[in-house]
C-alpha cells in the first residue's frame, strides 16, 4: 500500500552500508504482535539477536514458531517476560536480562496502550500512560549503563503524530501532582495517548541529551496508521483496508535502529522521524511542533519520572 518500505527495507540497505548485524544484541517491548513482532523479525532475519520483551510469553513463542523464511534466523530470536503496566515487573526483567551478561546495542521502546475508557494500574497511574511512557522509563534507566558500557547504541521511542493533540499548556510537574493525566478520571482515549506519546519523544530527546555524549543516540518515530491490536476489535474491517501493514509500520523503527543515513547528526539530539501523516510515503526526518521542541519541558518531565519511579532503581 502507498510507497511506504518494509522494515526488510532497511535491513538490505544495513547491510549494503557493511553492517554486521550479527554483532548486535537488541529489546523490543511488545514483540509478540504487530510493529513489535515485525521489528524483532527483520532484526533477527538481519543476523541480530533479540529479545522479545513480552506480558504473554507463549504467544511470543507461538509467533515464533509461526515464521517462515529462509535460515535459522529463529535461534536469533528469544523471548523474556515483562508487564509494562507493573515497575515490579519491569525491575524483575532488568535484573534478569543484566544477569545474563550480553550487551545492550539497541532498546526499542516499542509496546503501546490505548483504551477509550481510563483505566488505572495497580501502581495507581494512568495505564496508557504507564504501559506507554513511565515503565519504559524505568526500563531504560534500569539498563542505561548497560546500553552505556555497549555503546555504540540506539534507543528507538515508537510515538505517534497524535502527541500533537496533547495540550500546549501542560505542565509536567503540576500535572504529576496533581495526578493530570497520571490517575484523573477525566484522562481517557486520545487525550490520554496524546500525552503519552509527546513523552516519548521528550524521553527520546532526555536520553540524547544526556547519554549521546557517551555514545548512546535516540530517535522518535510515528510509523503511521498500521493495522495492529492497539485499535478496537470493532474496527478491524475498516482498519484493514486503508492502514499500512505491520511490516510498513515497523520501517521508521528500523531506519532509525541500524541505518548509517539516521546516525549521521548531532548525538545529543533525538530525531524525529514521520512516515508521513497516514504512513503512506518513506519515513522523513520531521519538525517537531514547538513545544514538542521545548527542552525545559523535556527536562521537566525526567525529573517527574524519576520521582515517580525511583524506589524501582
Amino acid at each position: 500500500m502507498g510507497v511506504s518500505h518494509s522494515a526488510h527495507y532497511y535491513v538490505a540497505q544495513a547491510v549494503r552500508d557493511g553492517a554486521d548485524l550479527a554483532q548486535l544484541h537488541c529489546i523490543v517491548t511488545g514483540a509478540s504482535s504487530g510493529i513489535g513482532l515485525e521489528t524483532a523479525r527483520a532484526l533477527a532475519e538481519g543476523g541480530a539477536h533479540v529479545v522479545m520483551a513480552c506480558r504473554n510469553v507463549s504467544k511470543a513463542k507461538k509467533c515464533i514458531e509461526a515464521m517462515h523464511g529462509q535460515g535459522d534466523f529463529k535461534n536469533n530470536l528469544s523471548v523474556m517476560q515483562v508487564d509494562l503496566e507493573s515497575f515490579a515487573s519491569v525491575k524483575t526483567f532488568a535484573t534478569e536480562f543484566l544477569a545474563t551478561g550480553k550487551p545492550l546495542n539497541l532498546l526499542v521502546c516499542n509496546a503501546g496502550y490505548f483504551m477509550m475508557t481510563h483505566e488505572t494500574t495497580a501502581d495507581g497511574y494512568e495505564k496508557t500512560f504507564q504501559t506507554c511512557h513511565l515503565s519504559h522509563y524505568l526500563l531504560f534507566r534500569l539498563l542505561q549503563d548497560k546500553l552505556v558500557a555497549s555503546a555504540p547504541s540506539r534507543v528507538v521511542m515508537v510515538a505517534s503524530t497524535v502527541y500533537r493533540t496533547a495540550p500546549s499548556d501542560w505542565d509536567w510537574p503540576d500535572a504529576a501532582k496533581g495526578q493530570l493525566g497520571f490517575g484523573s478520571a477525566s484522562i481517557a482515549g486520545f487525550p490520554a495517548y496524546g500525552r503519552a506519546k509527546l513523552a516519548n519523544i521528550h524521553m527520546a530527546q532526555y536520553i540524547a541529551e544526556t547519554l549521546g555524549p557517551k555514545g548512546v543516540r535516540a530517535f522518535a518515530v510515528h510509523p503511521g496508521g498500521v493495522d495492529t491490536s492497539i485499535y478496537p476489535w470493532w474496527t478491524k474491517p475498516l482498519m484493514k483496508t486503508i492502514l499500512l501493514s505491520p511490516g510498513q509500520g515497523a520501517a521508521p523503527t528500523m531506519l532509525c535502529a541500524i541505518s548509517k543515513q539516521a546516525a549521521a547528526g548531532d548525538a545529543t539530539e533525538a530525531p524525529y522521524y514521520e512516515a508521513g501523516a497516514s504512513g503512506y510515503t518513506a519515513p522523513a526526518l520531521t519538525s517537531l511542533t514547538k513545544f514538542a521542541a521545548n527542552k525545559d519541558n523535556m527536562r521537566r518531565l525526567a525529573q517527574e519520572s524519576e520521582t515517580i519511579i525511583k524506589a524501582y532503581l
